[in-house]
């Protein structure tokens, strides 16, 4: 399976195969073995010569949600066909700058509120799902522009729960 996808606004190739009782994963020149066990439906147990992983997945129309170690990824699959386009949450630019539930679940925790200033990677909200939590963190530093949803609500897969305004970023000034 051959895959391209974007983060940080850099464009990277995806090759999948399948070999014996693993997958070999190549992007770019970097090729990594990886075994991958189905704990639940929505759930994989990915293992590679670092340690096991969990991947937690939900499909909703043309989009597969990917969520894993508090980062969540958008696989966009307009026509279902091999080639694919991947956004991340650490890649939130253009006029979206939505917040999306990674899959469907319960806003156990809000951990913002509007007009906030925000930094990269920072705890916004904590979704519960399938009987674990979700932290869901901003992409870029920003101000909390809209939250959509309380504390207890239910959302499903792709549901903006928040809007950020970003900020630009300051060059380092440092000499």
């Amino acid at each position: 399976m051959e895959l391209e996808f974007s983060i940080a606004q850099t464009n990277y190739s995806l090759s999948i195969q399948k070999k014996n009782e693993h997958y070999q994963i190549r992007i770019g020149d970097q090729i990594v073995d990886v075994s991958a066990d189905q704990i639940t439906p929505n759930c994989l147990l990915l293992t590679d010569e670092a340690g096991a992983q969990r991947i937690y997945l939900a499909v909703a129309k043309n989009k597969t949600y990917i969520h894993f170690n508090g980062r969540s990824i958008v696989v966009d699959r307009p026509d279902q066909k091999e080639k694919t386009s991947f956004q991340t949450d650490d890649h939130s630019a253009g006029a979206d700058h939505g917040i999306y539930a990674p899959m469907p679940g319960k806003i156990l925790k809000l951990m913002v509120q509007d007009n906030q200033h925000v930094e990269a990677k920072q705890n916004l909200v904590i979704v519960e799902a399938m009987k674990m939590e979700h932290s869901v963190r901003a992409p870029r530093k920003g101000i909390v522009k809209k939250i959509n949803f309380k504390e207890g609500d239910l959302v499903d897969t792709g549901q903006e729960i928040l809007e950020l305004d970003f900020v630009a970023e300051e060059p380092d000034k440092t000499e």
